[in-house]
């Protein structure tokens, strides 16, 4: 259903476990929305998939032990991990 999310969880995995190495807690959350549009009225529920818009995006957050922080971006690869990471 997600493939593009499907075939970037490894890379995600991958960039928790390198956020680990500094932080006791990391996590990520990573949203497709596969140009669809939802409206709710009075007739009802309408879900438009005519290419109103859509991609992907994806939010870090880590914590200290003292304060959390949270980074977000909307392209990701492997190859970004030690960039995030730099952050």
């Amino acid at each position: 259903m997600f493939s593009n999310l499907d075939n970037l969880r490894p890379g995600l995995k991958a960039l928790v476990s390198a956020l680990r190495e500094d932080y006791p807690y990391a996590s990520v959350l990573a949203v497709e929305d596969s140009w669809r549009r939802w409206s709710v009225s009075r007739q009802g529920v309408n879900i438009d998939a005519s290419g109103f818009g859509g991609g992907s995006g994806y939010v870090v957050r880590v914590f200290d032990g003292v304060g959390c922080a949270e980074y977000s971006f909307n392209r990701f690869s492997k190859e970004s991990i030690p960039e995030i990471k730099a952050l």
